[in-house]
């Protein structure tokens, strides 16, 4: 068993070795800062809630196949967290997860693209947390929720001098219903969220 250690080691090197090289041929990065802006309707009421929040955001894109390096389609998992602080709310956080499949042409198609610029669009779906203080009933409380909706992505890529930056918009396909709950208490909204983001690639 010991004499076949040496091997056993040198053939999960080889491997991991493998696997971060196909990554960096098949993936990139970026990261950034992000505003998320949500539209918060209780049922009933003909005007919705508006909570603006900024924060940062990071991501992956990660090719699955391509033509020549200058078109892909591939998957692209997010992450956000926003904050948001002002006299009536205190504090609203807002994180995140999206997850898209992605089309892209020219610069940022894949890691080896070359070109100044570059468009792409998705669709996928995103899984939210909010917590944010509302006025039920006239009288401000917290409250919090999650919730899973259908979105869609536009993007525009910019290579210069050497850097690659990525300028995105995000919207909800579909509003869902969801309780807001604050205790024992909830009341039921529909939650809608646009978002903008600028982030450099690495």
């Amino acid at each position: 068993m010991w004499k076949k250690a040496p091997f056993i080691f040198a053939l999960l090197l080889a491997t991991c070795l493998s696997g971060q090289a196909q990554l960096a041929e098949k993936a990139s990065f970026f990261g950034g800062m992000t505003y998320q802006f949500i539209g918060i309707t209780p049922l009933g009421q003909p005007r919705p809630i508006y909570a603006s929040l900024y924060g940062l955001g990071a991501g992956m894109d990660y090719v699955l196949m391509h033509s020549n390096d200058v078109a892909s389609i591939g998957i692209n998992p997010n992450a956000n967290v926003c904050l948001q602080i002002s006299s009536f709310s205190g504090l609203s956080f807002f994180a995140n997860a999206p997850v898209y499949l992605l089309a892209r042409l020219g610069s940022g198609a894949t890691p080896f693209n070359e070109q100044k610029v570059g468009i792409g669009a998705g669709i996928g779906g995103t899984y939210s947390y909010l917590y944010t203080t509302l006025s039920a009933n006239g009288v401000p409380s917290n409250f919090s929720t999650s919730f899973l909706n259908p979105g869609a992505i536009a993007e525009f890529s910019l290579r210069t001098r050497g850097s690659n930056y990525l300028f995105r918009f995000n919207w909800s396909l579909l509003k869902p219903t969801r309780n807001f709950e604050s205790g024992s208490s909830s009341f039921p909204v529909r939650l809608g969220v646009l978002g903008l983001g600028i982030f450099y690639t690495f």
